[in-house]
This record gives structure tokens, C-alpha cells and sequence, in this order.
């Protein structure tokens, strides 16, 4: 049979020795010494891919807030507008006005909600002037308040998890 024949034929001789079976000194040591550098090169390929998607998915996020940031920048004049009305509201005893103002109020409420949806949050005043989180937009002087102290606030600040989108706009008592 022809399957017989080339079995015989790979068996080599009658001590099972054939030329193309031949084994040469040294010959299983840099086989096992590529299969190990190719492995070690694998790994180092993995390795840098895995480094590649968390890098890549890191700036994905700073990216998505960079942008978030941006767009609640454009909104918050808005809402400076809008609590600047409601502040300088005249008072009326007019039931239509009290709808009115109750409506340019939960409009107000609407675009916090919306900056508040994108991650800002509205930066809280204390009692003294914050260099951080705070940029004095002027000075007055009151007699009876503390030299720094904060007299009013002009516009609100917002920030974006530790970043400041926006410092707080205060007006500073200054003896």
C-alpha cells in the first residue's frame, strides 16, 4: 500500500534514524528560546493594547467634561439673567404677576436642573472671601461687617467635580 510505504519511508533506517529527522545539538534550546521571546513580545503586545484602551477611555471622559463644561458655560448667563430679574422684581400685589414670577422662577429652577443634570454644581457662599472658588467683581464698605467679608453676591459659581467652570462673583466689604 502507498500510506505503508511513506510510513516506512519517514521511519528511516532499521535504528530509526533519517536524515530529515535528524536532530542537531543545541537546535531545542533556540526553539525554546523563540517560543519564549515571542511569548515575552505578546505579552508586551497585550500589555501595551490594554494600556492603550485606558488611556484612550480616560480622554474619552475628559473630553466628554471638557465639553459639558463648555456648553454650561454658555448657559450660565442665562441663568445669571434670569436670577438678576427675580432679584430686582417689583413688588405687586397682582395675582397675574405673582403667576408670572412664579414662572420665570421654575424656569430658573429648570436651567439649574439642567447644568446640575450635565455635573456642575452650584458653588456655596460662605461668610468670607474664598480665593479659590470666588473673583471679586467690586468692593463697597460697610461699617459694621468684617474687613473682606462678602456683601452680595453678583454672580454664582459653579464647578464640575474639583475643577471651577466658573468662580462665584462677589462684592467684598473693604474698610
Amino acid at each position: 500500500m502507498k500510506g505503508d510505504k511513506n510510513k516506512k519511508a519517514i521511519k528511516g533506517d532499521e535504528n530509526g534514524n533519517h536524515p530529515l529527522l535528524k536532530k542537531e545539538e543545541g537546535s531545542e534550546n533556540d526553539l525554546e528560546s523563540k517560543c519564549e521571546e515571542y511569548l515575552q513580545g505578546w505579552k508586551r503586545a497585550l500589555a501595551d493594547y490594554e494600556n492603550l484602551k485606558r488611556d484612550l477611555s480616560q480622554q474619552k471622559t475628559e473630553d466628554r467634561d471638557r465639553i459639558k463644561a463648555s456648553f454650561a458655560l454658555d448657559l450660565l448667563p442665562v441663568v445669571d439673567n434670569f436670577d438678576q430679574a427675580l432679584k430686582h422684581a417689583p413688588e405687586m400685589d397682582d395675582p397675574s404677576f405673582k403667576g408670572w414670577m412664579e414662572g420665570v422662577t421654575f424656569i430658573r429652577k429648570q436651567f439649574t436642573l439642567v447644568l446640575v443634570g450635565l455635573g456642575l454644581v452650584e458653588i456655596e457662599v460662605g461668610d468670607v472671601f474664598d480665593v479659590d472658588t470666588m473673583d471679586i467683581a467690586s468692593e463697597r464698605s460697610e461699617d459694621d461687617k468684617e474687613d473682606g467679608a462678602i456683601l452680595e453676591v453678583v454672580a454664582s459659581g459653579w464647578k464640575m467635580g474639583d475643577q471651577v467652570v466658573r468662580a462665584t462673583r462677589v462684592v467684598i466689604n473693604k474698610k
